[in-house]
């Protein structure tokens, strides 16, 4: 009976197995790639031209706020060994300065090419 039980947790883990790490490096990657494609979609709508960069960024944290999010959880899904690494990140991640950090190169080099213009 004993190795009848440990059999069938056997399988129930070997079902419950993470997703290899090669698949959720390829899941980060896409997830960031949609960030940064959401953000140069909307720079335009969102940048006046008037505003500092940083608020422009800000913007465009909010705007593509859904893709942030599923980077964040992409990136501690694939690179980060624990539920406290990972909570750690999250917090860290989830502050306004670090979305704001997150899309500020998209708002330079928006308005680094329309000076080219």
């Amino acid at each position: 009976m004993k190795e009848i039980l440990i059999a069938g947790v056997c399988c129930l883990l070997s079902a419950c197995a993470q997703i290899p790490s090669s698949e959720l490096i390829s899941e980060e990657k896409s997830a960031l790639q949609a960030q940064v494609e959401c953000g140069y979609k909307h720079i335009a709508e969102v940048d006046d031209g008037i505003s500092d960069a940083t608020t422009v960024a800000f913007a465009l944290a909010i705007r593509c706020g859904s893709e942030y999010n599923a980077a964040t959880e992409a990136t501690a899904a694939a690179r980060l060994n624990n539920d406290n690494q990972r909570r750690m990140y999250r917090d860290k991640r989830y502050t306004k300065e670090r979305r704001i950090e997150a899309f500020l190169s998209t708002v330079m080099y928006y308005r680094s090419n329309k000076q080219k213009e």
